[in-house]
Protein backbone atom coordinates (compact mmCIF):
# COMPACT_ATOMS: atom_id res chain seq x y z
CA UNK A 1 0.00 0.00 0.00
CA UNK A 2 1.24 3.42 -0.84
CA UNK A 3 1.40 5.82 2.06
CA UNK A 4 -0.30 9.14 1.62
CA UNK A 5 1.48 12.32 2.58
CA UNK A 6 -0.29 14.36 5.19
CA UNK A 7 -0.82 17.97 4.37
CA UNK A 8 0.50 20.23 7.07
CA UNK A 9 -1.32 23.47 7.74
CA UNK A 10 1.91 25.13 8.83
CA UNK A 11 3.16 24.77 5.25
CA UNK A 12 0.51 27.26 4.08
CA UNK A 13 1.72 30.83 3.86
CA UNK A 14 0.20 33.42 6.18
CA UNK A 15 -1.13 35.45 3.28
CA UNK A 16 -2.94 32.38 1.93
CA UNK A 17 -4.41 31.66 5.38
CA UNK A 18 -5.71 35.21 5.54
CA UNK A 19 -7.40 34.69 2.18
CA UNK A 20 -8.91 31.36 3.29
CA UNK A 21 -10.29 32.82 6.54
CA UNK A 22 -11.82 35.69 4.57
CA UNK A 23 -13.49 33.24 2.19
CA UNK A 24 -14.82 31.14 5.09
CA UNK A 25 -16.35 34.23 6.69
CA UNK A 26 -17.85 35.33 3.36
CA UNK A 27 -19.34 31.85 2.80
CA UNK A 28 -20.92 31.90 6.26
CA UNK A 29 -18.90 28.88 7.44
CA UNK A 30 -17.50 30.89 10.33
CA UNK A 31 -17.86 34.38 11.74
CA UNK A 32 -15.36 37.10 12.39
CA UNK A 33 -16.08 36.88 16.12
CA UNK A 34 -15.18 33.17 16.12
CA UNK A 35 -11.89 33.94 14.35
CA UNK A 36 -11.12 36.69 16.85
CA UNK A 37 -11.96 34.38 19.76
CA UNK A 38 -9.58 31.73 18.42
CA UNK A 39 -6.85 34.34 17.99
CA UNK A 40 -7.38 35.50 21.58
CA UNK A 41 -7.18 31.90 22.80
CA UNK A 42 -3.82 31.56 21.07
CA UNK A 43 -2.53 34.69 22.76
CA UNK A 44 -3.77 33.49 26.17
CA UNK A 45 -2.17 30.09 25.61
CA UNK A 46 1.18 31.66 24.77
CA UNK A 47 0.95 33.84 27.87
CA UNK A 48 0.18 30.85 30.13
CA UNK A 49 3.03 28.82 28.60
CA UNK A 50 5.42 31.71 29.20
CA UNK A 51 4.32 31.88 32.86
CA UNK A 52 4.79 28.14 33.23
CA UNK A 53 8.25 28.32 31.66
CA UNK A 54 9.25 31.18 33.96
CA UNK A 55 8.04 29.18 36.97
CA UNK A 56 10.03 26.16 35.82
CA UNK A 57 13.19 28.27 35.34
CA UNK A 58 13.01 29.80 38.80
CA UNK A 59 11.75 26.67 40.49
CA UNK A 60 9.81 28.76 43.00
CA UNK A 61 6.30 27.57 42.22
CA UNK A 62 4.71 24.47 40.85
CA UNK A 63 4.09 24.52 37.10
CA UNK A 64 0.54 24.68 35.86
CA UNK A 65 -1.29 21.54 34.77
CA UNK A 66 -0.05 19.86 31.61
CA UNK A 67 -1.53 21.41 28.47
CA UNK A 68 -4.34 19.58 26.74
CA UNK A 69 -3.39 17.58 23.67
CA UNK A 70 -6.29 18.99 21.70
CA UNK A 71 -7.08 22.70 21.61
CA UNK A 72 -10.39 23.59 23.25
CA UNK A 73 -13.44 24.03 21.06
CA UNK A 74 -14.16 27.68 20.24
CA UNK A 75 -16.86 29.26 22.33
CA UNK A 76 -19.99 30.08 20.43
CA UNK A 77 -20.52 33.79 19.97
CA UNK A 78 -23.46 35.33 21.80
CA UNK A 79 -26.56 35.18 19.60
CA UNK A 80 -27.33 38.44 17.88
CA UNK A 81 -30.48 40.14 19.09
CA UNK A 82 -33.24 39.59 16.54
CA UNK A 83 -34.44 42.63 14.66
CA UNK A 84 -37.88 43.94 15.53
CA UNK A 85 -39.25 43.00 12.12
CA UNK A 86 -37.89 39.46 12.22
CA UNK A 87 -38.54 38.59 15.86
CA UNK A 88 -38.44 34.84 16.20
CA UNK A 89 -36.52 31.97 17.67
CA UNK A 90 -32.81 31.88 16.94
CA UNK A 91 -31.87 28.38 15.77
CA UNK A 92 -28.58 26.67 14.98
CA UNK A 93 -27.97 24.83 11.70
CA UNK A 94 -26.04 21.57 11.58
CA UNK A 95 -23.03 23.44 10.19
CA UNK A 96 -23.05 25.87 13.13
CA UNK A 97 -24.59 28.89 11.44
CA UNK A 98 -27.46 30.70 13.13
CA UNK A 99 -30.79 31.63 11.62
CA UNK A 100 -34.01 33.13 12.92
CA UNK A 101 -37.13 31.02 12.66
CA UNK A 102 -40.08 33.36 12.46
CA UNK A 103 -43.77 32.57 12.66
CA UNK A 104 -44.11 33.56 9.01
CA UNK A 105 -41.48 31.01 7.93
CA UNK A 106 -43.06 28.28 10.08
CA UNK A 107 -46.49 28.96 8.53
CA UNK A 108 -45.05 28.95 4.99
CA UNK A 109 -43.31 25.63 5.57
CA UNK A 110 -46.45 24.09 7.06
CA UNK A 111 -48.48 25.22 4.04
CA UNK A 112 -45.81 23.89 1.66
CA UNK A 113 -45.95 20.52 3.45
CA UNK A 114 -49.72 20.37 3.07
CA UNK A 115 -49.39 21.23 -0.63
CA UNK A 116 -46.79 18.53 -1.29
CA UNK A 117 -48.73 15.93 0.71
CA UNK A 118 -51.91 16.53 -1.23
CA UNK A 119 -50.11 16.79 -4.57
CA UNK A 120 -48.83 13.22 -4.09
CA UNK A 121 -52.39 11.96 -3.93
CA UNK A 122 -53.45 13.11 -7.40
CA UNK A 123 -52.56 11.63 -10.78
CA UNK A 124 -49.54 12.94 -12.72
CA UNK A 125 -51.81 14.63 -15.26
CA UNK A 126 -53.61 16.58 -12.53
CA UNK A 127 -50.38 17.58 -10.80
CA UNK A 128 -49.47 19.95 -13.62
CA UNK A 129 -52.83 21.71 -13.28
CA UNK A 130 -52.35 22.24 -9.53
CA UNK A 131 -48.72 23.32 -9.95
CA UNK A 132 -49.84 25.96 -12.45
CA UNK A 133 -52.54 27.08 -10.02
CA UNK A 134 -49.96 27.38 -7.25
CA UNK A 135 -47.77 29.55 -9.47
CA UNK A 136 -50.58 31.81 -10.59
CA UNK A 137 -52.74 32.17 -7.46
CA UNK A 138 -50.44 30.92 -4.71
CA UNK A 139 -49.88 27.75 -2.73
CA UNK A 140 -52.83 28.45 -0.41
CA UNK A 141 -55.25 28.49 -3.37
CA UNK A 142 -53.74 25.26 -4.71
CA UNK A 143 -54.11 23.58 -1.30
CA UNK A 144 -57.76 24.71 -1.13
CA UNK A 145 -58.41 23.32 -4.62
CA UNK A 146 -56.65 20.07 -3.75
CA UNK A 147 -58.68 19.77 -0.54
CA UNK A 148 -61.89 20.21 -2.55
CA UNK A 149 -60.75 17.63 -5.14
CA UNK A 150 -59.66 15.07 -2.54
CA UNK A 151 -62.55 15.73 -0.16
CA UNK A 152 -60.31 16.55 2.79
CA UNK A 153 -61.10 19.09 5.51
Amino acid sequence: MATRKKRVLSAVRGLDLTYVVGRLIAAGKTTASEVLALAAERTDRIRSLEKELAALKTGTTRPAAAPALRPPKPKAAAPAKPKAAAAGRVMLRSDGRRFTRTAKVVAARKLQGRYLGRLRQVSPGEKDRYRKLAQEKGVAAAVAALDKRLGTK
